[in-house]
Parts: C-alpha cells; structure tokens; sequence
C-alpha cells in the first residue's frame, strides 16, 4: 500500500542525498572546491534539516534524529572550518 510506496520513494530520496555528497567529495578531491564544497554542503544540509524536523516534531523518535544528523553536522562544520583556513 501507500506505506510501501512512502518508503520506497524516501530511499531513493535519501540515496540521491548521499550521492550529491558523494560527487561533491569527488569534485572536492579533484581540485573544483566550489562546486565540491557545494554539492556537500547541499546534500548535508538537506539531512541535518530533516534531522532536526524529525527531532522537533517528533519527540519519540529523537534518538532517530539524532543519529540521522550528527554525522553530516559534523561534515559540514569541518568542511566549513577547512574553507575558512
């Protein structure tokens, strides 16, 4: 039913969110840094956002959203410090 299709879409969503941090490590690691720091800061904004919206909205999924986010919270604070250098 609809469950299903929900959460077949979500996975795509969330693969097309790793892969746009994927290619900006890729251009990163081959010399184009603003299309690079880009493409990161995009694909992992976009999952701290949804983080924190899960983590605001619904309190019993918390440690969920906690683990969704930090990860790329932390890329983007590091790629954000490494910019600034």
């Amino acid at each position: 039913g609809s469950t299903k299709e929900l959460a077949f879409n979500q996975g795509f969503y969330n693969l097309f969110l790793a892969l746009s941090v994927a290619a900006g490590l890729f251009f990163w690691g081959f010399g184009t840094h603003t299309v690079g720091s880009t493409l990161i800061f995009v694909g992992a904004g976009s999952m701290v956002a949804a983080s924190v919206v899960l983590f605001i909205f619904s309190a019993d999924k918390r440690p969920a959203a906690l683990k969704q986010g930090v990860i790329p919270a932390l890329g983007i604070l590091f790629l954000a410090l490494g910019l600034a250098i």
